[in-house]
């Protein structure tokens, strides 16, 4: 059945190709006839090419039932089931699996030995079970001769092999999902040459433009919940320091946590060592892993903003706790709506005349170029915190930069035609009459400015408040303030003939900080006694932080890290794996568990290097003030931070 499919798909696309050049069937239609049917072979084939295995095998099939099995299994101390197939002497070509008792048990890993003409009890590379993918029951294997021996070894003692078989067909899959994605990629590269909706600007009233723009933003959302989702799910998301500690010491309204330190960590040495501490009490039992120990108290570090506005809410209003990688989710799809708003309203205001697959493609890279699916696969209260300073600096930025999105000015108004409002008639000023309706002119001239400055301000006191408590998420965010300088800048100038305006526009930047600002060093007072202390210093974490210091040396490692790191590659699923091979440094460095670098993680990030062509070509001295003060402070964060 399945050469047939594939042979009458193959006689299609040569119909499709006759018929075009006869020019019976237009270029459009035939180019989508031709990608629907060429996705289809290629399922029929490449994508299911294992399937077609066994068809020119003639060797034997094998199978072994539980009765069987029990006599060749035997359980390893170390914590593994081990199945033994000798003396074969057979032409083996596939493999297959099948484990029992799994409905409390997701994955299972199990591998595969085997024994040819060429080498004795060779791996061929570690396999995971799942119980609703059929296909991770299968193996297609490649050998030297005759196989002499098979074993199987599967790390989980608790599941029980009910049957294993040799040289059973592998079943076709039709994977409908695949296809279709296939296809709707084939036709998007297709389109990008023939469809005008790419080569025109951006209009917020073209229902297909707005189309694909929520069609990426799906696709975002939908990936960053199946990653956040599963991951928390499989990795049985449990209470923590930050969505149980913390909540219940906030509930019983005191900023020191409910559980007190043991005496032996108290009577340490130095506490602060991770080395003595846990060479003398064990992790999580004896004490709490990243809590802030002080004065004989435990605190928390991370940003109290979420804590606050979410977690303890949700405890109050339901009694239950909300799990982290919730808040994580939570916080990450509001960041993937504020990015996509942010992009477009940064065309908006300086490419309004770049064609929209140019933005289109700015959504893509945005959204997938960040590090919000990454922090999805971890959903912790690290990433908590970060990801919600994250969205508050997004959004904050957002509102700046549309603060002064529209203008009226005498100047600009008298370049058009205006039409005025007024109580008998509506008339229309143009150059040539302008000064027989001078009063009227600069009363809608005042009235319009009135208006939309103060919009202007509510959105500067928007902006500068959610920049002001992205710092109550993760205090580094502070450096992301520095970004929107260009911009307040030149309100600032703009307004300067206004003496009132100027105090009124100073004001809406200074209260948000301020009171936030104050808010945070009383919270920092209480507990540690220092305005500016936040805690860190008092972290049982990796390193002793209070007497680390600032070591200068190793600020290129670590720049090295964070930017270039290369991952390590691999041949199954995720396909990458963090690398914690760091240059030489005579001291202990601690490596991020994640990929690779950012150049990496985000390849897109090698185009910052065009930034000194882009610098030397524009004449926008505020967008021109932007990139290079997004380039330093990202540089700063990644040296400091």
């Amino acid at each position: 059945m399945k050469f047939a499919i594939s042979a009458i798909l193959i006689v299609l696309i040569v119909i499709i190709q006759i018929l075009r050049k006869k020019e019976k069937l237009n270029n459009k239609k035939s180019t989508i006839f031709s990608i629907v049917l060429i996705v289809l072979f290629l399922e029929f084939t490449i994508f299911n090419i294992n399937s077609y295995r066994m068809n020119f095998s003639k060797a034997p099939s094998l199978e072994y039932e539980r009765e069987n099995l029990n006599e060749i299994a035997s359980v390893s101390t170390d914590g593994y089931i081990l199945i033994s197939l000798t003396d074969l002497n057979l032409d083996v070509k596939t493999i297959y699996l099948e484990l029992e008792n799994m409905e409390e048990i997701d994955v299972v890993d199990y591998e595969i030995f085997y024994s040819d003409d060429t080498t004795i009890g060779r791996a061929l590379g570690s396999k995971t079970y799942n119980d609703f993918v059929p296909k991770t029951k299968y193996s297609s294997i490649y050998l030297s001769g005759n196989a002499k021996a098979i074993d199987i070894k599967v790390y989980n003692q608790d599941v029980n092999i009910s049957k294993v078989a040799l040289n059973i067909d592998i079943p076709f899959e039709f994977n409908f999902v695949r296809v279709i994605i296939l296809i709707i990629v084939c036709y998007f590269i297709y389109s990008l040459h023939t469809n005008n909706l790419w080569k025109v600007p951006y209009n917020h009233k073209n229902l297909n433009q707005n189309l694909l723009i929520m069609l990426v933003v799906d696709i975002a959302i939908l990936i960053i919940y199946f990653f956040n989702t599963y991951c928390s799910y499989t990795n049985e998301p449990v209470e923590d320091l930050y969505n149980n500690s913390l909540i219940k010491a906030l509930s019983n309204k005191q900023v020191n946590l409910l559980e007190e330190p043991a005496e032996e960590l108290i009577n340490l040495n130095n506490p602060y060592d991770t080395v003595e501490r846990n060479n003398n009490i064990e992790r999580d039992n004896g004490y709490i892993w990243d809590a802030a120990l002080y004065n004989g108290n435990y605190y928390v570090y991370f940003g109290i903003l979420p804590a606050l506005i979410l977690f303890l809410p949700y405890n109050l209003i339901t009694g239950k706790l909300l799990a982290t990688a919730t808040g994580v989710l939570i916080f990450s799809l509001f960041s993937i709506i504020a990015l996509c708003i942010l992009v477009k309203e940064l065309f908006k205001k300086y490419f309004p005349n770049v064609p929209f697959k140019f933005m289109f493609f700015s959504e893509i890279i945005m959204l997938f170029g960040t590090m919000l699916i990454w922090i999805n696969v971890s959903p912790r209260f690290y990433e908590l915190v970060t990801v919600a300073g994250f969205f508050f600096a997004i959004l904050g930025f957002l509102f700046i930069l549309t603060a002064d999105s529209k203008k009226f000015s005498k100047e600009t108004l008298s370049k058009k035609k205006v039409t005025v409002v007024s109580k008998n008639s509506k008339v229309k000023i143009e150059d040539d009459i302008k000064n027989k309706h001078k009063n009227i002119f600069e009363q809608e001239c005042y009235e319009n400015e009135k208006y939309i400055k103060n919009i202007s301000y509510i959105k500067i006191f928007l902006g500068t408040l959610c920049l002001a408590l992205a710092v109550a998420c993760r205090p580094t965010e502070l450096f992301v303030s520095f970004l929107i300088v260009p911009y307040l800048w030149r309100i600032f100038k703009q307004n300067l003939k206004q003496k009132k305006n100027i105090v009124k526009f100073i004001l809406v930047v200074l209260i948000p900080y301020i009171t936030v600002g104050v808010a945070l060093m009383w919270y920092n007072y209480i507990r540690f006694g220092s305005i500016f202390e936040f805690g860190s210093n008092y972290q049982l974490t990796i390193n002793d932080m209070k007497h680390l210091g600032l070591r200068l040396v190793t600020i290129p490692t670590g720049l090295l890290c964070n930017l270039f790191n290369l991952p390590c590659f691999k041949a199954v699923f995720p396909f990458i794996s963090s690398n914690g091979n760091i240059p030489e440094l005579l001291s202990y460095y601690y490596v991020e568990d994640i990929p690779g670098g950012i150049f990496f993680i985000a390849p897109i990030a090698f185009f910052c290097f065009g930034f000194i062509k882009f610098i030397k070509n524009t004449n926008k001295k505020e967008l021109k003030s932007f990139v290079i003060s997004l380039i330093l402070i990202r540089i700063i964060i990644s040296m400091f931070c």
